[in-house]
């Protein structure tokens, strides 16, 4: 039976579905994928014409079978509405990029429906500043747009329809829409950079913003301060980042004291000019999934004192150097209800004497189903009071409150190499995570979207079937 897949991602629900893409559950691995849902019946009853077909297949697709009713057809994409506004092997299905949505100038949104055109303002690398800009023959400049939707009681979507860069005519592009308001940055495509003091992109208090794709990348400075995403602020505001790169900033990639929600981000090769982290969260909250930090000078992730995280199914590679006092992932932390599974540390580094791969002074978590693997120095490959459980450290392994009862003796994960941190079908750990693992929500699937079943594979890849 075809099925297809639903998400629940903190507060993103549908996510888009494609036989392109492992999100499409008629996969054969991902028929009985744990996340999935029954879809409706994909064929009906034999027909000639559609007037022989009823809802809820309400079309006949005359070279099936001979002629089947079917919910939809390529000819009949428009029958597809709501949350499932693509046709896709005759189903209803998620958008799974613009194109679905009226082509350059729709917006595919991350609950999988097409966003209301009335909704958009279309911006440009060399737009205008006129107050009357915003659509498509006449696009504003990004500087502008934000101006607008923060202004407007109906736009709040900004669609970037060129590759740029774009360039602030300030020292950041300053997000100043209210977090209720669910301001919308559709970057597919596109690039952010600047070259002066200050973030790329500014997120006021009590303000959020969710970026979905693009880059934003290159903030530098004199001072060093360049980061890619910056809130200076009280804590109060919101930022989502959906399957966005951000890359080689003179300082941190996301410096973020809000509540920062990460699915699918690519944090790589910040701190440039300074020992900063991937992303830092000094006051609020992180949700990360199925992303990617590697090479950022100070360390994957650091959380502060008093700050929660989820970090689930998310790979750290080669953070940290000889210098750093983070290599993958520190969390200097008491708050509880805190999550770390599904995760990968691998090559990460600190200077002599740190934590190479996870510092996490949460005292009462068990972080499970991890691999920690070949950090430097080897010898501290964890500290804190987390105890990890089901977990593959090594080559040394751990002992002590830290180790849990049901640790991999230290076993080579076997990695495809150095840089690509997914496992060899002939790794020995698959099918080693906690039997009684919660496989739903964030844990559903890999960092590549391929699901996640019993019994699971540490770390945040999936092993490849043999």
């Amino acid at each position: 039976m075809l099925r297809f897949t639903f998400a629940l991602l903190s507060t993103i629900a549908l996510i888009g579905c494609s036989k392109d893409n492992p999100d499409y559950c008629a996969f054969g691995a991902n028929s009985a994928g744990n996340g999935c849902v029954d879809a409706p019946a994909g064929t009906g009853s034999a027909c000639t014409t559609s007037s022989g077909c009823t809802d809820p297949l309400p079309v006949c697709d005359t070279s099936l079978g001979g002629g089947t009713c079917v919910m939809c057809t390529m000819g009949s994409h428009d029958l597809c509405v709501g949350k499932a506004p693509r046709c896709e092997a005759n189903f209803c299905v998620a958008c799974v990029d613009d194109s679905d949505c009226g082509g350059t100038a729709g917006v595919c949104m991350m609950d999988g429906s097409c966003a209301d055109p009335t909704h958009i303002i279309y911006a440009s690398a060399g737009g205008s500043a006129d107050m009357s800009c915003g659509t498509t023959a006449t696009p504003c400049s990004l500087d502008e747009a934000l101006d607008l939707a923060s202004k407007s009681t109906t736009k709040n979507i900004i669609k970037l329809t060129d590759a740029g860069p774009y360039v602030s005519t300030m020292p950041s592009f300053m997000v100043g829409v209210d977090v209720g308001k669910n301001l919308v940055l559709d970057a597919r495509g596109a690039m952010l950079h600047h070259n002066m003091k200050g973030p790329i992109l500014h997120v006021m208090d009590g303000k959020g913003v969710t970026i979905i794709g693009g880059t934003i990348e290159l903030a530098s400075s004199n001072g060093n301060n360049g980061d890619g995403i910056g809130i200076k602020g009280d804590g109060s505001c919101a930022v989502t980042i959906y399957k966005t790169e951000i890359s080689q900033n003179d300082a941190t990639g996301v410096d973020v004291p809000g509540t920062l929600t990460m699915i699918g981000a690519n944090i790589h090769d910040n701190g440039k000019a300074s020992s900063s982290p991937g992303v830092n969260v000094a006051g609020g909250t992180i949700t990360s999934s199925q992303s990617l930090f590697s090479g950022n000078s100070g360390g994957g992730i650091i959380v502060g004192n008093g700050e929660k995280f989820t970090i689930v199914g998310n790979a750290f590679n080669k953070n940290g150097n000889s210098t750093s006092n983070v290599g993958g992932f520190s969390a200097q932390t008491a708050t509880t209800a805190n999550r770390l599974d599904f995760n990968t540390f691998a090559n990460n580094q600190t200077s002599t004497g740190l934590t190479s791969g996870v510092a996490c002074t949460n005292s009462g978590l068990i972080a499970q189903n991890n691999i920690i693997w070949d950090n430097t120095p080897a010898g501290s490959p964890v500290s804190g009071n987390c105890v990890f459980d089901y977990s593959d450290i090594g080559p040394t392994g751990i002992t002590g409150a830290q180790n849990g009862p049901h640790n991999l003796s230290p076993t080579d994960p076997q990695f495809v190499s150095l840089t690509d941190l997914s496992l060899m079908a002939s790794s020995l750990i698959q099918g080693k995570a906690n039997p009684g693992a919660d496989l739903t929500g964030l844990a559903a699937k890999d960092i590549n979207s391929k699901p996640r079943m019993a019994p699971a594979d540490p770390g945040a890849y999936v092993v490849p079937a043999q």
